[in-house]
């Protein structure tokens, strides 16, 4: 089985880091999931509550070390989470996979 690892170092720059998610990001994901920009262009799930956001950090390692997802944080110079960028939809017969931020 594939798994994909986690940049190392931590990518930064420009005044942002990009992160594993963490528990403590709950109500970050939960407010971005209210964002009508965000519910317009990602799919949210139905109920998106601290209990659903939970879960999708939970699940981030699991996406990880199946090498289906790598889901990261982006997180300004006060460490607060400001938004996400991810691979998704790995295509290993092909090095290529979607962005999305």
């Amino acid at each position: 089985m594939r798994r994909l690892s986690l940049p190392m170092p931590t990518l930064a720059g420009g005044g942002v880091t990009l992160r594993p998610w963490r528990v403590d990001d709950v109500d970050h994901l939960v407010s971005a999931w209210k964002d009508p920009e965000v519910l317009r262009w990602t799919p949210v799930p139905d109920g998106a509550g601290p209990e659903k956001a939970a879960a999708w950090i939970a699940g981030a390692r699991n996406r990880l070390e199946t090498a289906t997802t790598l889901d990261l944080v982006v997180v300004d110079r006060d460490g607060t989470a400001v938004g996400e960028v991810g691979l998704s939809d790995l295509d290993h017969d092909r090095p290529v996979a979607p962005v999305s931020y």
